[in-house]
């Protein structure tokens, strides 16, 4: 996952108010990265291009929890229980998605065992017959929370869905699989979520 922002504009605003200036865009997006992940921004359409092109061989992190088919497309979900430093980094990439979708979204505290990690992927056939290749299309992160006396309450404290997976069935056939494999543990007392907003109410 990388980031590379184009930025276009006819003039600055100090050139109309020289009491006024612009802000440093760029500055302020990369306030908003893990300070780990800061790589993550590239600075030339060059080099997005060829990070795009060394990442058409990514293979998803965790067990692959279900597929569902969208529009004639299959989606895939995986599930991610465990932590690596190689995924605690990408899921901070993922994360930063969140940042333009959800007000007051913040990381996940990927040293907590208590977070569980599900991810849902567009899965399409390589052109040259070599296997797969995946598309992030959302996630979700799940905090399990004691419940007395042995008993769990998983909280659904992100889920989110890339703006072309939306209207389309996608997020209640997603939450569906997360609910079909919660549902069946036997420790799981009940599911809630973290301040719904209208659009998961409505799922």
């Amino acid at each position: 996952m990388y980031i590379y922002p184009e930025i276009k504009y006819d003039k600055e605003i100090s050139s109309v108010s020289k009491e006024l200036k612009a802000d440093d865009i760029i500055k302020l997006l990369k306030d908003q990265l893990p300070s780990s992940q800061i790589d993550m921004m590239v600075s030339t359409m060059d080099n997005f291009r060829r990070l795009l092109k060394d990442q058409d061989s990514f293979k998803p992190f965790g067990e692959l929890l279900s597929k569902f088919d969208h529009d004639g497309r299959e989606m895939r979900v995986m599930k991610v229980t465990e932590g690596s430093p190689q995924f605690d980094a990408y899921l901070s990439r993922v994360q930063t998605i969140a940042l333009w979708y959800i007000d007051a979204a913040q990381y996940t505290d990927n040293d907590d065992p208590r977070w569980i990690h599900y991810l849902v992927y567009e899965a399409t056939k390589r052109t040259d017959g070599e296997g797969v290749r995946y598309a992030l299309a959302g996630y979700a992160s799940v905090v399990n929370f004691y419940c007395y006396p042995e008993m769990l309450r998983p909280r659904i404290a992100h889920i989110l869905l890339l703006p072309q997976y939306r209207r389309a069935g996608n997020g209640a056939k997603f939450l569906q699989a997360i609910y079909n494999d919660l549902v069946p543990c036997r420790n799981v007392k009940d599911i809630t979520a973290e301040d719904p907003g209208e659009s998961f109410i409505h799922l």
